[in-house]
């Protein structure tokens, strides 16, 4: 995942670095040490085992602690991302991390529209997070809202509700700014499923060869005054 980051003289981006969960993800770890050997630390944001990991809690919180002890010579924070409801509900996932990884997609919360996803972000989501994991730094891993697929309840996938959607969780971004906030995603991921649960998720992309000036929209609403 990459967060633009203009501050950075070496470089027009920030890299928030996730590592496969399998085996203690001890393969990335060593091509992590070799990255980091040669560019340094100012590149990295932050490094993830694991993203939504289909494992017990106290599994993941073991595999974050192997990554530390591994890599515990090194300046980098270190954690794991999961669905924000999962982190919520199992505070041992904030124990013994360097910052709490959170995906928080409105779309799935069914009783929620585009223009209030970053309603939801702001009055649900971070409140929730904050009271579970006490003290810690909040990063937002992946927020958006698809262009197409079916609906879900009140959430109505479509090009113009992204935007609305993408426009509205950059307001609760600025509002909220001890938190840091990821938007999902660049481009539609059309290897995912097509049908089913997931169909939706291909259509996430701010940029889709579909409709190539969604883009230019999208940055159009951001410049809007919140």
């Amino acid at each position: 995942m990459v967060k633009l980051n203009s501050s950075m003289s070496s470089t027009a981006f920030s890299l928030f670095v996730p590592f496969t969960y399998t085996n203690n993800g001890s393969a990335d770890l060593t091509t992590f040490r070799n990255a980091y050997g040669k560019y340094g630390n100012g590149l990295y944001v932050g490094l993830t085992v694991g993203n939504e990991v289909n494992d017990s809690p106290e599994n993941i919180a073991g595999a974050v602690q192997h990554a530390k002890t591994v890599l515990g010579d090194l300046t980098v924070d270190i954690s794991t991302v999961h669905v924000w409801v999962t982190v919520r509900d199992n505070p041992v996932l904030c124990q013994n991390v360097n910052f709490i990884g959170a995906n928080a997609h409105a779309f799935y919360d069914g009783n929620t529209a585009a223009q209030d996803a970053g309603n939801f972000l702001q009055n649900t989501v971070i409140p929730s997070l904050t009271q579970a994991c006490p003290n810690a730094h909040i990063i937002i891993s992946e927020t958006g809202w698809p262009s197409d697929g079916s609906p879900n309840g009140a959430a109505v996938p479509s090009f113009e509700n992204e935007a609305s959607a993408v426009a509205s969780l950059n307001c609760a971004a600025k509002a909220e700014g001890a938190v840091s906030v990821y938007a999902f995603e660049y481009d539609d991921s059309t290897w995912k499923a097509s049908q089913g649960a997931d169909a939706n998720e291909q259509s996430f992309g701010l940029y889709v060869k579909q409709q190539p000036t969604l883009l230019t929209a999208i940055a159009a609403v951001l410049m809007i005054s919140c």
